[in-house]
């Protein structure tokens, strides 16, 4: 109906490794009274092929275990930035393996 419903952003985040390719993913935001129906899933679901064509390696985010698992991302607790509660962070590869080591949002998301 031509109105904003919902929102996800996603940016570059940098690896300890210097892996490049990642994107963290977040904030993510569905209209209230719209909850509960596939705006989140829809969204997640666009985001994934956006980063697929560009041909980014995965995705990383700090966000509900109950939720995110159902759309591709794995727990990855030894991943986590040294500022994320370890039990909440969670990686989607695209393409390849997972680096080790640990990921970093841009400095702006912890202001």
């Amino acid at each position: 109906e031509g109105r904003v419903v919902g929102h996800l952003a996603l940016s570059p985040v940098t690896h300890e490794s210097g892996a490049e390719g990642w994107f963290g993913l977040g904030p993510i935001s569905a209209e209230p009274a719209l909850q509960r129906q596939g705006v989140g899933g829809a969204l997640i679901a666009e985001a994934r092929r956006w980063l697929s064509d560009q041909g980014a390696r995965g995705c990383i985010l700090t966000g509900d275990p109950g939720y995110y698992p159902r759309h591709g991302f794995l727990p990855a607790p030894e991943h986590a930035p040294e500022a994320e509660p370890a039990e909440f962070f969670m990686v989607l590869p695209l393409a390849g393996d997972i680096p080790p080591g640990r990921f970093r949002f841009h400095p702006a998301f912890g202001a």
